[in-house]
């Protein structure tokens, strides 16, 4: 097993380097099980960077990585909840999606901005907001977006706060997807997550995908996404910065305790992925079993707090015993480079 790993990590060593000096596929060079992407903080409708910036990012995507099974944007897909945002972003997909090469699937996650009149709001109509959520976003993906095979295409429940899906449908390897609950009085940023429902939820995913994985030997990672980041965890999560994250974190991890096969996506920090010293503060906890593996998604839209510019994301290859991790900068429709990028053994 470790020759195993350690051929394992020389030929992802090579692959990586493949990819900073050319930015060409990664899948052109190796075979996973499969790949996904991760984008966040899109913000759609906050001004002309987001239209021009997520336009960049999914068209990279869609040219460099073929084989990706879906997209997932992970939080303030739009800037507020107002038509026009939910046009632009209508719009910004059409276009992309008009040429021959198609986009991959996209999942939808909601965060803080999805509740808000406008961006400085601090009031929310819960309900409503999340219902027209829900259904702007369907009716993107059932128009605009086609399954390129293996993930599944369920209706969110109603007036449901969390969905779990499927993007590979042989091993049934699932995305699981956290939303707020309720919005704390007088602070949208935050994020609260009930123990009776979605937790509990994904606590039965979770022992459910560990089941699986013993009965038919096949070795299962479980992906988490949350807008909010769980707090003390990854940069920009320190309660002391009062930026918003999961209010009683605690419970979060506790289900996500002794389970390294989960990888948990974070956002809504908006920290840009840097290079050098500072490569690793958009990973937390690597190697810590107790709390699984997170992960902190840069902003494609803006970000005020560090350079490089924005429009990065990552690129996830999920091989039979490890889970690679990339964070990407997008250059332009047709170039990216690996920035970092961290592999995990399940």
């Amino acid at each position: 097993m470790k020759r195993n790993k350690s051929l394992l990590k020389v030929l992802i060593a090579s692959i990586t380097a493949v990819g900073l000096i050319c930015g060409t596929s990664i899948s052109a060079f190796a075979q996973g099980r499969y790949e996904f992407d991760v984008i966040s903080d899109t913000h759609v409708g906050h001004s002309s960077t987001d239209i021009t910036n997520t336009t960049l990012a999914l068209n990279c995507i869609k040219n460099k990585f073929p084989d990706s099974k879906c997209i997932v944007i992970n939080g303030d897909v739009v800037d507020n909840n107002q038509k026009t945002s939910y046009d632009a972003l209508y719009n910004i997909i059409s276009n992309v999606n008009s040429t021959t090469t198609k986009l991959p699937y996209i999942y939808f996650n909601y965060g803080n901005h999805e509740f808000r009149a406008n961006a400085s709001d601090s009031s929310s109509n819960y309900t409503g907001n999340l219902a027209y959520f829900n259904q702007r976003t369907r009716d993107i993906q059932a128009r605009l977006l086609g399954n390129k095979g293996n993930v599944t295409i369920n209706e969110r429940t109603p007036g449901s706060s969390y969905d779990m899906q499927y993007i590979n449908k042989a091993t049934n390897d699932r995305l699981f997807f956290l939303g707020t609950d309720y919005i704390p009085s007088g602070n949208t940023d935050n994020s609260y997550l009930d123990p009776n429902t979605q937790l509990y939820q994904l606590g039965l995913a979770i022992n459910a995908n560990k089941t699986e994985s013993i009965n038919t030997g096949i070795k299962k990672p479980l992906f988490v996404f949350s807008h909010q980041p769980i707090a003390n965890t990854v940069w920009g999560s320190e309660t002391s910065r009062n930026w918003g994250n999961i209010i009683d974190s605690d419970q979060l991890i506790s289900k996500l305790a002794n389970h390294p096969e989960v990888i948990t996506f974070t956002s809504h920090i908006h920290k840009g992925f840097t290079s050098g010293a500072n490569a690793d503060d958009f990973y937390s906890l690597g190697g810590n079993d107790s709390w699984g593996n997170i992960f902190s998604t840069s902003s494609v839209s803006y970000d005020p707090n560090s350079n490089p510019a924005p429009a990065q994301g990552y690129h996830v290859i999920v091989w039979s015993n490890a889970v690679t991790v990339q964070a990407i900068q997008y250059i332009s429709n047709t170039s990216y480079n690996v920035i970092s990028s961290h592999t995990i053994y399940y």
